[in-house]
């Protein structure tokens, strides 16, 4: 009786185990920079340059650039050529608020190397023989459970354990100072989770839901020809994506006294407003989006009293034919290395913030019809690494009076 108790535990024990794991699939990032770089974020000093008919990355300076990728990194491979000095291959590299999780592997003529960093706290982990000057490698480096192996022209040059493995992050690559570096061909391949779409009948019984809701991984939701109520913020992290399609989407506060609900996005998460009226469901709630890291906003045909609409970190946003506009809002901001797209709509106002040690010069800026204004193009600035682009839009005029309402161009 106790061995068929034993055995029925097993059983539950295993089909628990395997169900609570999560689906995953492969997926495979290539890049041989023949269609330009817009799969990568370029600090200054990396650019596309073209070596005998091809084109090829390089870095100049103590500089990253980076691939954001939607899924744990098993393998990289790529060309390299060093030219002088030396570079870090970053793999499972993810920023952090107090410094950068990651494996970096060093490669100069003098020797080969991988690091963990965590936080800010550095672990050296092997040491290696270095690679030639002014000559193409052929570069691989592959996790294979706690097995960090690095491959230098089909030879193995290093391998660790590592029992505490990073499970996230990206790619990038990282000259130092007084070097200079060629890189193509970047392969990766990487396990990502597997798609789920919630039932959006299931989510909003009646047309509502209370509570926050949060999408990850790469769960996606669709909204659309119908009336929906949130009670509540909505977090959309990882890969997640929601699409408010031909819908009224109403926002409220709950259960806390706040005034700012609405929808926030982080990582590489995406946002697409289509046809769609988005608003508060009262005057004591004022509707948000907020965006950062590697996001997207697409916003359509959509009339909206959104409040605040503001792009942090490097998300991109694009409004076309719409309206942002709140009753005391309607502000649109881009930060950072934000970048803000506004065409043939209609908007309350433009937040324009100056770090410290920049500058900006303009003149013009009421409020009214603007055919075409770019902030890099049509203001002197430095220092600013954000842009904002209106085409075809209006910036309404201020019928408030005075008080922190968000009209014109706020500084």
């Amino acid at each position: 009786m106790k061995k068929i108790i034993l055995i029925l535990i097993l059983m539950i024990f295993i089909f628990a185990l395997v169900h609570s794991a999560k689906a995953t699939e492969t997926q495979v990032f290539y890049d041989d920079f023949e269609s330009g770089t817009d799969n990568w974020n370029l600090e200054p000093g990396w650019s596309l340059i073209l070596e005998n008919g091809n084109h090829v990355l390089q870095g100049t300076q103590h500089t990253f650039a980076t691939a954001y990728l939607d899924g744990v990194v098993n393998k990289l491979e790529l060309k390299l050529k060093l030219l002088q000095g030396s570079i870090h291959i970053n793999i499972r590299s993810k920023p952090i608020p107090e410094g950068l999780n990651r494996y970096f592997i060093g490669l100069n003529e003098g020797g080969s190397y991988i690091q963990k960093q965590i936080n800010n706290d550095f672990q050296s982990l092997k040491n290696g023989k270095g690679i030639s000057l002014n000559e193409w490698h052929n570069i691989k480096i592959e996790i294979i459970v706690s097995r960090i192996d690095i491959f230098v022209d089909d030879n193995l040059v290093l391998s660790v354990q590592d029992k505490d493995l990073l499970n996230e992050g990206d790619i990038s690559f990282e000259t130092h100072d007084n070097s200079i570096t060629y890189i193509d061909d970047v392969k990766v391949e990487m396990s990502v989770p597997e798609a789920r779409e919630f039932n959006a009948q299931d989510l909003f019984p009646d047309g509502e839901h209370k509570g926050d809701l949060t999408l990850k991984g790469r769960d996606f939701l669709i909204l659309e020809n119908g009336e929906f109520k949130q009670f509540g913020n909505i977090y959309l992290k990882d890969s997640s994506r929601l699409i408010i399609r031909d819908s009224t989407f109403k926002i409220t506060r709950y259960q806390r006294l706040l005034n700012h609900w609405g929808i926030h996005l982080e990582d590489r998460a995406s946002l697409e407003i289509e046809n769609s009226k988005l608003m508060p469901s009262s005057g004591e709630t004022l509707f948000i989006i907020y965006a950062r890291d590697q996001t997207s906003v697409n916003m359509t045909d959509s009339p909206t009293k959104i409040h605040l609409f503001s792009m942090f970190g490097n998300a991109k946003a694009v409004v076309e034919n719409s309206e942002i506009v709140g009753d005391i809002g309607g502000l649109v901001g881009a930060y950072d290395n934000a970048d803000v797209k506004v065409m043939n709509s209609k908007i309350g106002a433009v937040n324009l913030r100056i770090p410290n040690g920049a500058t900006f010069e303009a003149s013009g800026l009421g409020t009214g019809f603007f055919e075409k204004w770019n902030l890099h193009e049509d203001a002197k600035v430095s220092g600013i690494d954000y842009n904002i682009t209106l085409i075809n839009t209006e910036l309404v005029k201020d019928t408030i009076g005075p008080g922190p309402f968000e009209r014109g161009w706020p500084v």
